[in-house]
């Protein structure tokens, strides 16, 4: 029954009664009261915004409601920058992954030209080849 609103819990005794439980309001409603106060709190407000979580404001007392808000907006403004480093993160190793795979096609190509078996076609389709991951390899460093 974590969070529940009198109406919610109320729904939950009828069905909860269908089996014979009895559920106690006013005890429930104590138990609840001191939760809010702490859910409450500026620092959980903060940690419930940081973690992505949805605000729910509105079960707070209304002498919390302000430094709820301005804590959860802080949490989320740290939440927002963690997702954005993780996803600048995640392209830097995707970068640095394509970066890897081309140098080594660069390497390949440096010792399939050392052949001396090679057709003039196939040496300059080679060569050609060769530039162009070059110039990907200059442009990839610099994204």
């Amino acid at each position: 029954m974590r969070g529940l609103t009198p109406q919610q819990l109320d729904e939950h005794a009828k069905a909860c009664a269908e089996y014979g439980v009895q559920t106690n309001f006013d005890q429930y409603m104590l138990g609840r009261s001191r939760g809010l106060l702490n859910y409450c709190q500026p620092q959980n407000a903060f940690n419930v915004g940081r973690a992505g979580q949805g605000e729910n404001v509105a079960a707070c007392p209304p002498n919390m409601q302000n430094d709820f808000v301005f804590e959860f907006r802080r949490g989320q403004e740290i939440n927002q920058m963690e997702s954005e480093l993780e996803s600048i993160r995640s392209r830097v190793v995707l970068n640095n992954s394509r970066i890897s795979r081309n140098d080594g096609r660069i390497y390949d190509i440096r010792n399939e030209l050392r052949r001396t078996d090679l057709s003039n076609d196939a040496r300059a389709a080679l060569l050609n080849e060769f530039r162009t991951h070059f110039i990907n390899r200059s442009e990839m460093r610099l994204s």
